[in-house]
């Protein structure tokens, strides 16, 4: 079940930047209770051959504040 857990939890965190992004909210705090999904963010490393690769590439650059 942790897969689908960081699903979830990637998917709704995308959802959430791309609407803090489109709003104009510069100054935001992340949150999560998912440490895969926390630790993946923290090292800001891109993981190209992870199942989730392509959601996780779009939160990085969101958190860089450069948007696909």
């Amino acid at each position: 079940m942790q897969g689908d857990a960081l699903k979830a939890e990637t998917l709704a965190l995308c959802h959430g930047l791309q609407l803090a992004w489109n709003n104009v909210v510069s100054n935001l705090c992340l949150e999560s209770d998912n440490l895969q999904l926390v630790e993946i963010i923290n090292s800001k490393v891109y993981l190209p051959f992870h199942q989730y690769d392509s959601l996780l590439l779009v939160i990085l650059d969101y958190i860089e504040g450069r948007p696909s």
